[in-house]
């Protein structure tokens, strides 16, 4: 017998103990459709992070220092929002 899988053949991966997401608000979000964050056991995958202004234009036009630190800040509440979301 292979491991991961059982005496029937079917695979037998762990689940992830915990499972949530977090949504992006971003306008585009029907259209590519992602999450800014998810929670699948114990990591928590983040997505490409752009430098958006809280109305939806750029962050920081021309200011790579500012875009940086917007792109941390919202990887920061996300990952606030998913441990928030993980311990219900």
């Amino acid at each position: 017998m292979n491991e991961g899988t059982s005496s029937e053949g079917s695979h037998n991966w762990p689940e992830p103990s915990r499972r949530a997401r977090v949504p992006t608000t971003a306008r585009w979000v029907e259209t590519v459709g992602y999450s800014r964050a998810v929670l699948a056991g114990d990591t928590i995958y983040v997505s490409g992070t752009l430098a958006v202004a809280e109305d939806g234009r750029i962050a920081h036009r021309g200011d790579p220092y500012g875009q940086a630190r917007r792109c941390l800040e919202i990887i920061v509440d996300a990952l606030v929002e998913i441990e928030a979301l993980a311990v219900r």
